[in-house]
C-alpha cells in the first residue's frame, strides 16, 4: 500500500489560526482549523501529530464518556507546515488533492461557517506563535 502526501503552501510568516482543535474519538475523530478569517475547516482523522513551538497551550475536555476535545491555542497562533495523507489505494485518492484546495482557498466563505471534506485523512501539523 503506498501513500500519497498533500502540503498546504504556508507564507513565510505562517498562516494565522484562531484555533486548532481535535474534536471526537476513534472513527469519529475530526481537526478542525479556524482562521482569523475564514470558515471553520474539518477533515475526519484516521491519526495525527502536531508539533508546537513558542507559547502553544493544550487544552483537553471531556465530551462524554469516550470524545475529548484537544485544543490548540495561544498568542498569535501560528500554522507554520500542514501535511494531509491518505492511501493510494482508495478509491477516492484523485478527488482528495483537488478538494483540499478548494477548501482552503475557501478564504471568502463567511467567518465561523464549517467546510469539510468527508474523507478520513492522516494530519500532520506544524504550530507556533507569534512574538508578541
Amino acid at each position: 500500500m503506498t501513500k500519497s502526501t498533500w502540503s498546504l503552501a504556508i507564507p513565510d510568516d505562517g498562516l494565522a489560526l484562531k484555533e486548532l482543535v481535535f474534536v471526537g474519538g476513534g472513527k469519529d475523530l475530526e481537526v478542525r482549523l479556524r482562521r482569523d478569517d475564514g470558515p471553520v475547516l474539518v477533515l475526519g482523522v484516521s491519526s495525527s501529530r502536531v508539533n508546537t513551538a513558542g507559547e502553544v497551550a493544550l487544552d483537553i475536555t471531556s465530551l462524554g464518556d469516550v470524545s475529548l476535545a484537544l485544543s490548540y491555542s495561544g498568542p498569535g497562533l501560528i500554522l507554520t507546515a500542514l501535511d494531509i495523507g491518505w492511501d493510494d489505494d482508495d478509491e477516492w485518492n484523485t478527488e482528495l488533492p483537488i478538494g483540499l484546495e478548494a477548501l482552503f482557498a475557501a478564504v471568502g466563505t463567511p467567518d465561523g461557517k464549517r467546510v469539510e471534506l468527508n474523507y478520513c485523512v492522516d494530519v500532520e501539523a506544524s504550530l507556533t506563535t507569534r512574538a508578541a
